[in-house]
C-alpha cells in the first residue's frame, strides 16, 4: 500500500493574530494584516487544524476523521468567505484594508495605498487576479502579494506591477493551504486614480482530502449511495446489460465527470473499456474525467487490480462480458 502521510495545518484561531508582535512589522503585509484582524474578530471566525494521516489508502476510518475535519473547517471558511463577499469595494472614502472576498471581483479606485486581505486558503492553490479598467493616473501601480502563516509571518512574497501599457495581473501560487493572502497596491499620491478590479480564488480541495475522499469510492450497480455524492455511469446502448442505474460514489465531491461519447473538453479524462463488449453496446468511448487540477491520476484496468495502486471494482452483475475483473484505480 502506499503510505500517505500528510499534516496540513490551518490557522488554529484568526484571533490568535492579536499575539502578533511588533518584530513582524518589518514586513508591510504583516503590519496591515494586524490591523485587518480586528473585522474577522468581530465576527467571530475561528478556523482549527486539519490533520490528515492515512496510514494506506485503504484506511476508511482515518480517510472520514480527515474529512469530517475538513467539512468542519470548511463551514467555518465559509463564513468568513460570505462576510467577505457582502463587503463593499475600495473607494476614495473607504479606509484601512479591505476583505478580498473568494471568487467575485472587487471594485477599487487608487489615488494612493490600498490593502486587501483574504481569509486563510483552505486549498493548495491561490490565484490573485487584477485588471486596471479606467482612470487618468498615469503612475505605475506597485503590487505585492504576501502569504502569512497564523504567527503573522511572509510566507511568500511576490511584486508586480500594472500600468496603462500593462493593465493586468494573473498569478496562481502553490503551497499556500492555511495561509492567508494580502494584497498591498500603491502609487504616489495622486489626485486621479487608478481604477482597478481585483480577485482572489482558491483552488480545488487540497491534495491529502482528495485521497481521504477517493479512499470512500464505491461502485453501485443498484443506484446511488445514501449519503455520499455520487455520479452516475451509464450506458445508453447497453442497458439490458445493466447500464441504467450505476453510480460511483464518494464522501465528498471529487469533480467527477462520465460521458458516454467521448472525452469531457478541459478536463483530464480517461478511457473505461471492456474489450469483451460486443461493438454495439458502445463501450469503445466511455471516459471518466476529472477537474485538470485535481491530484487524482486515474487508470483504468480490465484485467484485475494495478499493482502498487488503491482500485475500487467496477462490478455490474446483469453484464455477462466479464465485469468481474474490472477496477478504477489511481
Amino acid at each position: 500500500m502506499n503510505r500517505i502521510a500528510v499534516i496540513t495545518t490551518l490557522t488554529a484561531t484568526l484571533t490568535t493574530l492579536a499575539a502578533v508582535d511588533t518584530a513582524h512589522a518589518a514586513n508591510p503585509c504583516t503590519s496591515e494584516y494586524v490591523k485587518f484582524r480586528n473585522f474577522w474578530d468581530k465576527f467571530g471566525g475561528a478556523i482549527a487544524k486539519v490533520g490528515c494521516n492515512l496510514a494506506n489508502n485503504g484506511d476508511l476510518a482515518a480517510a472520514q476523521k480527515c474529512l469530517d475535519d475538513y467539512n468542519k473547517v470548511y463551514a467555518a471558511v465559509t463564513k468568513l468567505i460570505n462576510v467577505a463577499n457582502a463587503a463593499g469595494g475600495d473607494s476614495q472614502f473607504t479606509v484601512g484594508p479591505r476583505p478580498l472576498g473568494e471568487a467575485i471581483w472587487k471594485d477599487g479606485a487608487l489615488h494612493a495605498q490600498r490593502t486587501w486581505v483574504g481569509v486563510p486558503v483552505l486549498s493548495d492553490t491561490y490565484r490573485v487576479q487584477m485588471e486596471r479598467t479606467g482612470g487618468k493616473a498615469k503612475n505605475t501601480v506597485e503590487g505585492t502579494v504576501c502569504f502569512l502563516d497564523d504567527k503573522g509571518d511572509a510566507k511568500k512574497t511576490v511584486n508586480f506591477t500594472v500600468s496603462r501599457s500593462n493593465t493586468t495581473y494573473d498569478q496562481t501560487f502553490s503551497d499556500v493551504l492555511g495561509l492567508s493572502p494580502v494584497v498591498l497596491l500603491s502609487m504616489p499620491l495622486n489626485v486621479f486614480a487608478h481604477e482597478y478590479k481585483i480577485k482572489g480564488e482558491k483552488g480545488g480541495p487540497p491534495a491529502a482530502v482528495v485521497q481521504a475522499m477517493a479512499a470512500t469510492l464505491n461502485f453501485s450497480s443498484a443506484g446511488p449511495t445514501p449519503g455520499k455524492t455520487c455520479t452516475k455511469i451509464d450506458e445508453n446502448s447497453d442497458l439490458a446489460g445493466g447500464w441504467g442505474d450505476n453510480y460511483l460514489c464518494a464522501s465528498g465531491d471529487l469533480g467527477l465527470r462520465w460521458n458516454m461519447a467521448g472525452p469531457v473538453a478541459g478536463m483530464r479524462c480517461t478511457q473505461v473499456q471492456e474489450p469483451a463488449e460486443p461493438g454495439w453496446t458502445t463501450w469503445h468511448d466511455n471516459y471518466l474525467c476529472v477537474p485538470q487540477s485535481s491530484p487524482l491520476n486515474l487508470q483504468w484496468s480490465y484485467a484485475g487490480p494495478v499493482a502498487g495502486k488503491s482500485c475500487v471494482q467496477w462490478n455490474e452483475p446483469a453484464d455477462p462480458h466479464t465485469w468481474n475483473d474490472n477496477y478504477l484505480c489511481w
